[in-house]
């Protein structure tokens, strides 16, 4: 299951998401280790912590596989026109122009 997290963890960074394809696997690692950690501290046994540790690899893996399925969206996706002199940095302008006159009132 750690190759897989880690295979989807490198095809999502270059994907686009860059550190953020970083998060889940990082959430999953710390997650593993608290829940060992408590289980250990309130006198179980480690082992018993293996559900736990499984359960944060699938999610893991679910939203890994999602990132890797789609990239970011970007400026362009939000406010794309049909024309053909669409330009996404005056789109990305035109669209936070939008929003925050929508704020405004």
């Amino acid at each position: 299951m750690g190759i897989l997290e880690v295979i989807l963890t490198i095809t999502a960074y270059r994907k686009g998401w860059k550190a953020i394809a970083l998060i889940p696997i990082a959430v999953a690692l710390l997650f593993g280790i608290a829940s060992g950690l408590a289980i250990k501290a309130s006198g179980g046994s480690p082992p018993m912590a293996a559900p736990f540790g499984f359960i944060a690899d699938l999610a893991c893996v679910a939203i890994l596989a999602g990132l890797t399925a789609r990239g970011p969206k970007t400026a362009s996706d939000f406010c794309a026109q049909d024309d053909p002199s669409f330009v996404p940095l005056k789109a990305a302008s035109a669209c936070l122009r939008a929003d925050t006159s929508h704020r405004a009132s």
